[in-house]
């Protein structure tokens, strides 16, 4: 008996063909949807997105060592600042002598000091480490001395502004005693203003003497961050 042998029809292998083509796209398909689904799960991640902006300084500036005080806190002044003076003055300016007495609690320590001159006024900074407003006095005169001993102090121009600054003590660290000015330290003048110097501290008080071309109207201001004396010479007096 002669056996018998069948064949697919061709239609049916092509028909199979193309189901497995169906499925191999459903199979891919389905894999790049649940890869895509999988990334969408880490929304929560850390990482920030990217920003073509950059961000914007927050950070004050810093007072300018070359005198343009930009602190603009609420100064402590012998008297309140008057229209007409320069802009940038402090205080309001005179030529009789200062004594202020609003001070605070801490200690100061002397650490530099410096001249500039500005549009219609001349300035002078004494700087300190430490923290609390001093008490201060201030006047006009020909004959300076040194706290203690007496003896004269030399200074250039023609008449001299003495400055007594208290709360300012001897420093008990070794760090303190290297940034405090040494006795008879000097700085430049500017402008009016022909010579800064420091005298010595005595009994808690730092002495300065700031040597003038004239007697010209003045005043002392107290200002934060660091701490600071600012002294304004009207310039055209």
């Amino acid at each position: 008996m002669i056996p018998l042998k069948f064949s697919a029809p061709a239609y049916s292998l092509s028909h199979r063909r193309r189901l497995y083509v169906v499925a191999a796209t459903l199979t891919t398909a389905t894999l790049t949807l649940s890869a895509c689904t999988g990334s969408a799960s880490n929304g929560n991640s850390h990482s920030a997105p990217l920003s073509t902006v950059a961000p914007s300084e927050t950070t004050p500036p810093t007072s300018s060592q070359t005198l343009e005080e930009t602190t603009n806190p609420q100064p402590t002044s012998t008297e309140q600042k008057s229209d007409g003076l320069p802009e940038g003055f402090l205080g309001t300016p005179d030529t009789a002598d200062i004594d202020f007495d609003e001070t605070s609690e801490g200690e100061l320590i002397p650490t530099t000091m410096r001249a500039g001159s500005h549009q219609g006024y001349d300035r002078v900074v004494i700087e300190f480490a430490g923290a609390g407003i001093p008490r201060w006095w201030a006047h006009y005169t020909e004959s300076t001395s040194a706290p203690g001993s007496g003896f004269p102090v030399p200074y250039s121009g023609n008449i001299a502004l003495e400055i007594g600054l208290e709360h300012t003590p001897w420093p008990v660290s070794q760090k303190l005693r290297d940034a405090m000015l040494k006795p008879h330290a000097q700085t430049p003048g500017a402008g009016v203003v022909r010579s800064v110097e420091f005298v010595s501290a005595f009994e808690a008080q730092s002495h300065f003497v700031i040597g003038l071309d004239k007697k010209v109207p003045y005043s002392i201001t107290y200002l934060d961050g660091p701490p600071r004396i600012v002294i304004d010479f009207l310039a055209n007096s």
